[in-house]
């Protein structure tokens, strides 16, 4: 950081040149890149740290299913984060894309990954996929984006898109 700050300080035209490179670096959104990413994240849970992080405590007893939850969305929430951060910039396209992404990983993981851990959430996904996308359509303003995230999900995430697009159009 001190570089670029350095590197700004020198003029106008290298900090021109260095906005236009972090512009172009925040605007490539690799969608199957992200969507292997959250697969692969998603693929790390351990039903072994599921089961030790549940059961009876001190206050009370805590499902594995509710465990299995908090550990999904612990997963997933940097790259909420990133869709929203998208949006906080200004970038709805880079946002719908990274939100393709991570719904696409989501979705392998509820119909392809078969793990101990899936086993004690088999709903999870779905959830989280429903939750996610409903949060996306919450903040897009683009109505042909809604249309290119409905044809995206038949396209890509077949088994679900009849529920996930149902009363979800606008």
């Amino acid at each position: 950081m001190r570089i670029l700050r350095n590197l700004c300080a020198e003029g106008a035209e290298m900090r021109k040149q260095i906005l236009a490179e972090v512009e172009k670096m925040l605007s490539e959104v690799d969608r199957e890149g992200v969507s292997d990413e959250v697969l692969f994240d998603l693929d790390t849970l351990s039903v072994d740290e599921l089961w030790d992080r549940s059961g009876p405590k001190r206050h009370g007893y805590t499902s594995p299913d509710e465990i299995a939850v908090e550990m999904i969305e612990e997963i997933l929430k940097p790259h909420e984060d990133r869709i929203k951060k998208y949006y906080g910039l200004g970038m709805p396209e880079q946002a719908k894309e990274c939100c393709m992404g991570v719904l696409k990983g989501i979705y392998q993981v509820g119909q392809e990954l078969q793990s101990e851990f899936k086993e004690q959430a088999p709903d999870v996904p779905g959830d989280c996929f429903g939750g996610i996308l409903d949060e996306w359509r919450r903040r897009c303003t683009r109505k042909h984006d809604i249309q290119d995230m409905n044809e995206f999900i038949a396209r890509e995430c077949p088994k679900w898109a009849k529920w996930a697009t149902k009363n979800r159009t606008t």
